[in-house]
Order: C-alpha cells, then structure tokens, then sequence
C-alpha cells in the first residue's frame, strides 16, 4: 500500500476543518491487504499551529458542553500552543491492515 499526503501546508492561522476523514470505516482504503491487489490511498491533511483552550473553548472546561464548541481543542484543559492535523489531537488515523 503507498501513501500519498496531497495538499501538506502548514498555515500560520488557524483554520477549520472537519477533521475526520471522508468515509470512516467505509472508505476504500479502509480494508485488509490483499496480496497481489495493490492500491493507492490519498489523504489530504491540513496542519496548523493554534492554540487549546482559546476563547473558542468558551467556558470549557467549566462548562462541558463548551468543550464540544466547532473548533475548541480542549486537549487536556491547559493553555498551550498546540499542531493539530485537521484540527484534531490526535490527527485523523490511518488504517494499515
């Protein structure tokens, strides 16, 4: 299996992204290897460089339904520079069977 990381940036501002990967369980390269049956997976990350626990944490984590704000990065309760992939700590997972 090869692994191709399309659209690698890492921007200075943050942005939103969904962070989960089209498809889950059910994306094509979500499977057991096959030998013989080669295949191409394409992923496309966004890295960015933020901050947990910002004002978009709102009351978080005081308030617990704060910490599921659209783009709150709770990880862990503590002010800290942080490098999310996709706006996510942990970053997206990919599969390898």
């Amino acid at each position: 299996m090869n692994v191709r990381f399309n659209n690698l940036s890492l921007p200075q501002v943050f942005a939103v992204e969904d962070g989960v990967i089209a498809g889950g369980g059910s994306h094509a390269c979500f499977r057991d290897c096959v030998e013989g049956v080669a295949m191409t997976c394409t992923y496309n990350f966004t890295i960015t460089a933020s901050t947990a626990m910002s004002y978009l944490c709102g009351d978080c984590p005081n308030n617990v339904s704060a910490c599921s704000n659209p783009s709150c990065i709770a990880a862990g309760g503590i002010v800290r520079p942080v490098t999310v992939v996709n706006n996510r700590i942990p970053g997206p997972g990919i599969q390898v069977n």
